[in-house]
């Protein structure tokens, strides 16, 4: 009745769906074809061939697309840029998902199931919210080491598209999300506090560098990096000085970047050769910052040339040997001695001396894939520690790898550790191995007494030398599942139709149980948040159940097995064959609520009823009718129905005992025991925000079903309440769950976790905070939360509603996606076809001009701007030093000169501009517009020409809420309205240089404001029930780092929504406006006093410039002006307020 619009998950919702190939009197099931959803157009039936659930290409291998590897390893041949094999998964044309035609979404059969209460139903409460608690699995290097210890304590690693910040002594994660893709790329900076990530595909930004030190609070990164280069990122590396960061891109020419990413902005660029992965980079040790990258039997060292644009190379020569090309150097590291060392494919440590190969000694019995040396350590202490595929660790001395020329021709190693031997050592309480199979060494990182190595298989090892050197106690400290499928499965899922990936919750008990495409299937504790126990399957499995009965954990498998394990151990209790030709492989699986009966649904459209007992499985019945894969089944409360859905959308209904097809009109009386079938009467609302149907790729119910979680093709979570037959029906979105497709849900016993696992191979579990309130808004409750609701002022209220209105965001940008996603905008464009273009035509005879396709001679000139931005902006308009007055209006920065009514502007955002500020000499303003495209930007310009000086851009992704000059005006503050609200310092004379940033962790910021005098970098952010004190820190000399401090609110006030900021004239007191009207004073951060001077909100503060004159002058609602001296004593008009201000 509010006419509000609902949220649109995942992507706008087609104009009409509508049934193709069967009438709406077809509705028995013995008649017509099957149901299918497609897109009509102008009244011409079209069915639109889709690939259905994980169909097709749900999945490549990890294996050369185009480019042959002369490698004899497996592993080199196998390995190409992520770029192409991530995202290669089924994704909709423009045309598979253009719609047409006014209407509702129909599906006959669906809404002929709806049950006879479905019109009484009233709109539920929307599902509470989901927060990441714990992410099982480690995403394995493609080059370099993506593994690091940090100062912290904690260790850094990519589980999917999160960057992992994990303290294994509290068995607690920190995540860092900003990626689109899965990251494989994380740099260590050497101070240890910043890391960089790169993710595998391309995307707007594929670089983000993050503060990871433990009093950083950050959720948001520092910059992002790599706009404009295609591909994904193999490889990250920081400069020995941490002020430069390289990048290789795997883009056609394999672009390698380098950047200042404090000022994120590029030094230089060049194209390191076309073909063939790269396997590793690295910055030499010394000044000159000399770059080494590897690649497919080439390394190269790069240098930045000293005007900076220009980079030159140098190849670094290779081993040959005779009848053989050269091999592939596989991983880089400098040593304090000057050499360059590599590990080869070979086995091979190579040792290079500027470009010239000094010596080469064999290491290991295969590819070396890991060189790490101690960090900080002097050439006398350097030693080395290579790892390779043959899972073995070996330290070797500093002198194999000197430059004079009397090291030993063959080395020999100091130490060796062989990890073979941990796949039968590691085992749990039952004797069960904890490890899937030998472990292939991937990431190494030395760290103190400490050791970590990654593993090929997703697992993360520590190997502890301080209570002996010779024998060290070793660690499983995480482990997943394994993305790349080992040898014995190759092959035995990709390019067919199975799904990659399963995970089922066990129904009494906070286990559940999760199988990829390593071939294995494992039992986890949600409460423990550890693998149980593992099994090596036969073939890579399709899906997962267990029986209600609790015994039972039901597994299928590529090649038609079903097998039945014990619930607790995951030992054989029976197996189940099905007919490879007429039934295929299967693809879901489904428990009677008796745990009696087993359905599973096949390849070729058949389900096959078992019977089970103790795990004994005997075919009982075959229920034909699916003309396509089945990809769901639920069955009824009573055990006596089935219904189901194919991958092509058809919802079938079934009668157990006699296996025959029933009406859907027979079902209305039903309720069904589970909601896995997504083309169903109680997903009817999720199906209808959704692109296409086939963007949702996995739902699950709460077992006390009051909710439902949809997993997305894009990897997102959506939850609704259930049943959610409405589009209307309210709905909360995860966005970026999983780096591709979310394949997998399930909820725990007690409906308080929530499990997924997506086509990246991560188990992330979820913490599930309930229903929501009555008329709660999705659109205002991120930031309404942080309020009280009865302090808010209506135009507060209202203007932290429309902060997040699509209509006040650029279209395309990632902020407007956003909105339109909480706020249920629908763009009919947005499919690309336009639903009424087929009915647009010429008029009849008329024939186009010669000029027709000629833009018109004259053009626009902007005279006059009526009015200026002030619903949701403050403290915005300015005198200038010519008595002109500065302010916003729309996407335009106006001077108006009052005396000769005329006006000047500044036209160069690409949004609307919501803030401004002035330079201290009054002839410069800067002003911050909204996000774009290109992230929110702000510019210094010119107020007697208009003309830009700086533009300043790549911090606020979402768009700048306040600015500020210091005192000198060579400084420049900006906070954004990303989530974490950072504040950005510029030089913005120099090349608008990024000088340092930090996150201020409020809610929200209005107002920003250097304090102006005292010798010290010091400014003040007002916001949400917050005032933060920014300053530099004293612990670091270089580079200028930022820290925050909150004020203490003290007796004076109840915390309150601050509105404005302004410092006294000499630097001591601080004084806030706040959303109740109050004048608060602040000395020394913390709250003196408080004043109540305005009768609703105080929107500005204005410190006076005049000449020894000390008092501020606060505005707010109620049309007053109120002035005050030190110490917040009235000072009345005073001489410096003269008419018509007196």
């Amino acid at each position: 009745g509010s006419g509000a619009q609902p949220p649109a998950l995942h992507r706008p919702r087609p104009a009409a769906l509508k049934l193709m190939g069967q009438s709406s009197s077809s509705q028995k099931a013995s008649t017509g074809p099957r149901e299918a959803w497609a897109a009509d157009s102008a009244g011409v039936s079209t069915l639109h061939g889709t690939a259905g659930y994980g169909g097709g290409n749900a999945m490549l291998e990890y294996g050369v697309q185009g480019v042959a590897e002369p490698e004899s390893d497996s592993d080199v041949e196998g390995e190409h840029d992520s770029s192409l094999s991530f995202g290669a998964s089924h994704r909709l044309t423009a045309l598979e998902i253009a719609t047409a035609g006014p209407g509702r979404l129909l599906h006959p059969t669906v809404e002929a199931s709806a049950p006879a209460w479905a019109a009484d139903e009233p709109v539920p409460h929307p599902p509470g919210e989901l927060s990441l608690a714990f992410a099982y699995g480690y995403t394995p290097a493609s080059a370099g080491s993506n593994l690091h210890a940090l100062p912290s304590g904690e260790l850094a690693y990519p589980c999917g598209r999160h960057l992992i910040l994990y303290d294994a002594s509290l068995h607690r994660q920190r995540f860092l999300s900003a990626h689109d893709a899965p990251v494989r790329a994380v740099a260590k900076h050497p101070y240890g506090d910043v890391l960089a990530t790169g993710q595998a595909a391309g995307g707007a930004a594929p670089i983000a560098v993050w503060r990871v030190d433990r009093s950083s609070s950050a959720a948001e990164p520092l910059v992002l990096l790599g706009d404009g280069v295609a591909g994904g990122v193999s490889g990250l590396a920081f400069s020995s000085d941490g002020q430069t960061l390289a990048a290789l891109f795997s883009d056609a020419d394999r672009t390698l970047v380098l950047y200042d990413w404090r000022g994120a902005r590029p030094l230089g660029s060049a194209a390191t050769g076309p073909g063939g992965p790269a396997f590793g980079l690295a910055f030499s040790l010394t000044p000159d910052a000399t770059l080494a990258v590897a690649a497919a039997r080439r390394v190269r060292l790069w240098r930045l040339g000293t005007g900076g644009g220009a980079l030159s190379s140098a190849a670094c020569e290779l081993p040959v040997a005779e009848g053989t090309r050269a091999a592939t150097v596989t991983a880089l590291a400098w040593h304090p001695h000057g050499t360059l060392l590599g590990g080869s494919s070979r086995g091979h440590i190579l040792v290079w001396h500027g470009t010239a190969l000094l010596r080469q000694y064999h290491a290991h019995a295969g590819p070396v894939f890991g060189l790490e040396l101690p960090r900080g350590a002097p050439a006398a202490n350097a030693f080395v520690l290579s790892g390779g595929k043959d899972g073995k660790l070996k330290l070797w001395g500093t002198d194999a790898f000197s430059v004079t020329g009397d090291a030993p021709a063959d080395r020999q190693e100091l130490r060796v550790v062989d990890l073979r031997g941990l796949s039968s050592r590691l085992t749990d309480g039952a004797g069960r191995p904890q490890l899937l199979g030998p472990p292939c060494v991937r990431a190494l990182s030395w760290h103190g007494t400490r050791v970590l190595v990654g593993t090929k298989a997703g697992e993360v090892l520590q190997l502890d030398y301080s209570a002996s050197e010779d024998a060290p106690e070793t660690t499983l400290l995480l482990q997943g599942h394994a993305i790349q499928a080992p040898a014995h499965s190759a092959g035995g899922w990709a390019g067919s139709s199975a799904a990659p990936a399963a995970v089922a919750a066990h129904p009494s008990e906070p286990l559940f149980a999760s199988a990829a495409a390593d071939a294995s299937v494992r039992l986890w504790s949600t409460r423990d948040r550890a693998m149980l126990a593992m099994r090596a399957l036969p073939a890579p499995p399709t899906a997962l159940a267990f029986s209600p009965l609790a015994d039972i954990l039901a597994v299928a498998v590529a090649g038609g097995a079903v097998l039945a394990l014990a619930a607790d151990s995951l030992a054989e209790r029976g197996v189940a064959q099905l007919d490879a030709q007429a039934e295929g492989t299967p693809r879901c699986l489904a428990f009677s609520p008796d745990g009696a009966t087993l359905a599973v649904g096949t390849d070729a459209g058949p389900i096959v009823l078992y019977h089970q007992a103790r795990g004994s499985l005997e075919r009982v019945g075959v229920l034909r009718g699916h003309t396509a894969p089945v990809v769901s089944i639920d069955w009824s409360e009573s055990g006596g129905e089935l219904q189901s859905n194919s991958a092509t959308h058809e919802l079938l209904f079934w009668q157990a005992r006699s296996c025959g097809q029933l009406a859907a009109a027979s079902t209305r009386s039903l309720r069904w025991a589970s909601a896995s079938c997504r083309a169903a009467w109680p997903l009817l609302g999720a199906v209808a925000r959704a692109a296409h149907p086939d963007c949702l790729t996995a739902s699950c119910r709460t077992r006390g079903g009051e909710a439902v979680a949809v997993g997305h093709s894009d990897g997102g979570i959506s939850l609704h309440p259930y049943p959610c037959a409405s589009h209307l029906t309210p709905a909360r979105l995860v966005d970026g769950a999983h780096a591709d497709g979310t394949v997998g849900l399930g909820w725990a016993s007690d409906d308080a976790t929530l499990l997924s696992i997506g086509e990246d191979g991560c188990v992330l579990q979820w913490a599930y905070g309930g229903a929501g309130p009555a008329g709660a808004s999705d659109a205002v409750g991120a930031a309404a939360a942080a309020l009280e609701e009865a302090e808010l002022d209506s135009e507060v209220e209202a203007e932290l509603a429309r902060e997040i209105h699509p209509a006040l965001l650029p279209a395309g940008s990632r902020a407007a996606a956003a909105a339109n996603k909480a706020a249920g905008w629908v763009t009919a464009m947005s499919s690309g076809v336009a639903p009424f273009w087929g009915e647009l035509h010429a008029p009849s005879g008329w024939a186009a001009p010669l000029d027709a396709l000629t833009p018109p001679s004259d053009g626009l000139a902007l005279e006059w701007v009526y009015g200026l931005r002030s619903h949701d902006a403050r403290g915005h308009a300015y005198w200038t030093a010519g008595g002109e007055a500065v302010f916003p209006a729309a996407g335009v920065g106006v001077v108006l000169d009052p005396k000769a009514r005329s006006q000047r502007f500044c036209m160069s955002h690409s949004a609307e501009v919501l803030c401004v500020a002035i330079h201290p000499n009054r002839l410069l303003a800067a002003t911050g517009q909204g996000a774009a495209a290109s992230a929110g930007a702000a510019l210094v310009w010119d107020t007697r020409t208009g003309d830009t000086l700086a533009v300043l851009r790549g911090v606020h992704r979402e768009g700048v809420a306040c600015l500020a000059f210091d005192g000198s005006g060579a400084l420049l503050a900006t906070c954004g309205l990303e989530p974490s609200h950072m504040v950005a310092l510029w030089d913005w004379q120099s090349e608008a240089s990024l000088l340092a940033r930090v996150a201020t962790g409020a809610p929200r910021v209005f107002g920003l404001a250097f304090r102006p005098a005292g010798g010290r970098l010091e400014l003040a952010a007002a916001g949400v029930r917050s005032l933060t004190f920014i300053c530099e820190s004293t612990a670091a000399a270089a580079p200028l780092l930022l820290r925050c401090r909150r004020g203490t609110w003290g007796r004076a006030a109840p915390p309150s929504t601050l509105l404005c900021v302004a410092w006294s004239r000499d630097g001591a007191e601080c004084l806030t406006g706040t959303v109740r009207g109050d004048v608060l004073l602040w000395c020394e951060r913390t709250l003196l006093h408080a004043v109540r001077a305005h009768a609703g909100p105080v929107h500005a503060l204005c410190p006076s410039n005049l000449p020894g004159d000390a008092t501020v002058i606060s505005a707010g609602r109620g049309g007053k002006l109120r002035r005050w001296g030190a110490g917040l004593k009235p000072a009345g008009a005073g001489p410096g307020l003269r008419p018509p201000l007196a």
